[in-house]
C-alpha cells in the first residue's frame, strides 16, 4: 500500500512581558529541539530591557544563566524552579534558592520570588490557543513560520485584560477589530 510520511512536529517557543502581555519573542524549531537549547535564539531576538526571567524547571541549567547574563547583565534574576532531588553545586544563583527552598519550603519559595506571576504568561498560552488555534496548519516550514509571525502580529492588536477574549480596541481612523 501507500505509506503517509509522517509529519514533522514543530515547537514554538514564546517570550511573554507578563506585565503587559506582549510576546517579545519567538522560535519556532523542530521537535528535536529543547528548551534550553532554543533560548540562546529566542533571547536574541529580544530588543528590551529584562530584569527578571520566570521560567518552568525545563530551564534548570547553567547554560541557561550563562546565556541570560550574557544578553541581560549579571542584574538579571533568575527564577527557575530546581528539581525536587537538585543539589548545591556551583551556580551560586541556584544555590540560593535551593537553600531558601530547604529552609522555607517551595510555596513560600514561589511566593516571595513571585514565581506565580509565570501563570500569566500560560494564560497567555490559552489566549493564543483559544484564539489561533492549538496548531498551525502549513505544509513546510517557511509557511509555518510566516503563519506565526501573522498570528503574533493578531494578537499584538488586541488589548488584553483579565478575559480570556480581547476586547475590541481603536485602530487608526476609526476602524475597529
Amino acid at each position: 500500500g501507500i505509506t503517509k510520511r509522517r509529519k514533522t512536529w514543530r515547537k514554538l517557543h514564546l517570550a511573554f512581558n507578563p506585565d503587559t502581555g506582549d510576546v517579545v519573542g519567538s522560535e519556532l524549531t523542530t521537535e528535536h529541539v529543547g528548551d534550553e537549547t532554543a533560548l540562546p535564539d529566542l533571547v536574541e531576538a529580544i530588543d528590551a530591557d529584562v530584569d527578571r526571567f520566570l521560567a518552568d524547571g525545563a530551564y534548570d541549567g547553567e547554560g541557561v544563566s550563562a546565556c541570560l547574563i550574557a544578553k541581560f547583565g549579571h542584574g538579571i534574576e533568575i527564577i527557575v524552579p530546581p528539581p525536587k532531588n537538585a543539589v548545591i553545586g556551583d551556580n551560586s544563583r541556584r544555590n540560593r534558592h535551593l537553600v531558601h527552598i530547604a529552609q522555607q519550603g517551595r510555596m513560600n519559595w514561589q511566593k516571595e520570588k513571585g514565581y506565580n506571576q509565570r501563570s500569566l504568561i500560560e494564560a497567555q498560552i490559552g489566549r493564543w490557543k483559544t484564539i489561533i488555534g492549538g496548531s498551525l496548519q502549513a505544509s513546510s516550514t517557511y509557511w509555518v513560520q510566516l503563519n506565526v509571525g501573522v498570528a503574533l502580529s493578531e494578537l499584538s492588536c488586541f488589548q488584553f485584560t483579565g478575559d480570556i477574549m480581547p476586547h475590541t480596541v481603536s485602530i487608526g481612523s476609526g476602524v475597529t477589530i
